[in-house]
């Protein structure tokens, strides 16, 4: 949200003061890069569910605020839930409409039961309805941990390598790319 200053400037994000109040709203809103085309401005940006347990919170923050640098819409429950709604069932219609799943695993989640594990059903449930080859799923290795037996037929992100963060960009890119040249028209990360 921008206010109106007294002096007619207009306040953005981190309280920096704008001349109109266009700059200020685009201030809000990482994503709209002032160097996009108006058509890239008007496009959907690729909808990315963040599965995680709560112990990888801070972890998994971190790449919602990566990607939402890099231009996607990044979903976590805990910036995206809003007070009063019914969590799960929130929760099922996001996995139901995003574009990618990533289900975000380390050591302290990987073997335990919870709701993550029922999010992961719920995406390769989702998963077998899309057309052969679809990125959909991708497993991101938060550490050196060993894969969910489920998604071990998938290839993982090793997010804690050196090349982690840039590998989930490009995966995300491609899966941008795939989908435009089916029809979509999303923002290219």
């Amino acid at each position: 949200m921008t206010y109106l200053m007294e002096d007619g400037g207009w306040l953005g994000a981190n309280s920096k003061r704008y001349d109109s109040r266009e700059e200020a709203e685009a201030s809000l809103r990482p994503w709209a890069k002032p160097n996009f085309t108006p058509e890239q401005q008007q496009a959907e940006r690729l909808s990315v569910f963040l599965s995680y347990g709560h112990e990888d919170r801070e972890t998994v923050a971190t790449i919602r605020k990566q990607l939402l640098g890099a231009g996607t819409a990044p979903w976590m429950d805990k910036y995206d839930i809003e007070p009063g709604v019914v969590w799960a069932k929130e929760i099922d219609t996001t996995i139901a409409r995003c574009h990618a799943f990533l289900a975000c695993v380390s050591a302290a989640t990987v073997t335990r039961d919870g709701y993550t594990r029922q999010e992961i059903q719920r995406a390769l449930r989702r998963a077998i309805n899309l057309p052969e080859g679809r990125v959909f799923i991708i497993p991101v290795r938060l550490d050196d941990c060993a894969v969910p037996s489920d998604l071990a037929h998938l290839q993982w992100v090793d997010y804690f390598e050196p090349d982690g963060a840039a590998r989930l960009k490009k995966t995300l890119r491609s899966l941008t790319e795939h989908l435009n040249a089916k029809g979509s028209h999303l923002t290219v990360v």
